[in-house]
């Protein structure tokens, strides 16, 4: 677990008539308490002359939560005259337990000289889909990676691709809204819409063996 303390900066609003700012923050003293995660892991490995399999599994304990900076001493005011304190601001992502599945293969050929690789894993969302937006885009994602690794005399060489299919999220307008402390209803949506992505990463690893 973990206590941060500071103080939020003041600042201004963007855009306004005349070059006169639509609201302004005070500075003010800010407190943010993160919470320990539990991680429990497994995982097991077989191992023959012609394949080599692994598997592996975590579950991550976080508990339903959704850190917020809390403040004191800040306050919003309006180029009208209107003021309202802010008391708390979320930190983003509501957070929730998760798991991840994970499984590799490797297939040695050429009396261990060449070596195939593949795995797959399954990761579940940190978040709730609530709160997920185009700045804190993860979802639940699968991941399919291959390889080939090349052994000679005292060097090794790997090379593999992953790629990760993250999982489409639709937010639900009324899960998240815009914070607007100044007005006496709830603020618009803001994360209306459906968020997706994904990921390509290459990577090139080479071993060399000193004698």
């Amino acid at each position: 677990a973990a206590h941060l303390r500071g103080t939020s900066a003041p600042g201004t609003s963007r855009g306004g008539a005349g070059g006169v700012a639509e609201a302004t923050l005070s500075a003010g003293s800010a407190d943010l308490d993160l919470d320990a995660e539990t991680v429990l892991r497994a995982g097991a490995r077989l191992l023959t002359a012609r394949v080599s399999l692994e598997v592996d599994g975590e579950v991550v304990l976080r508990g339903d939560r959704a850190p917020t900076w809390s403040l004191d001493g800040a306050t919003l005011r309006s180029a009208g005259g209107g003021a309202a304190s802010v008391v708390a601001v979320p930190l983003g992502p509501a957070l929730r337990d998760s798991f991840a599945l994970r499984g590799a293969v490797e297939v040695p050929l050429a009396d261990g000289a060449i070596a195939l690789l593949a795995g797959y894993a399954f990761a579940s969302a940190a978040q709730t889909g609530a709160s997920v937006t185009a700045v804190s885009p993860f979802t639940a994602t699968h991941t399919v990676a291959g390889g080939v690794e090349v052994r000679v005399d005292a060097a090794r060489v790997t090379l593999g691709v992953s790629r990760d299919f993250r999982v489409g999220q639709t937010g639900d307008p009324g899960s998240a809204l815009v914070l607007q402390p100044l007005a006496t209803e709830p603020g618009p949506p803001a994360a209306r819409g459906r968020t997706t992505g994904g990921a390509t990463v290459v990577g090139l690893d080479v071993e060399l063996e000193l004698r």
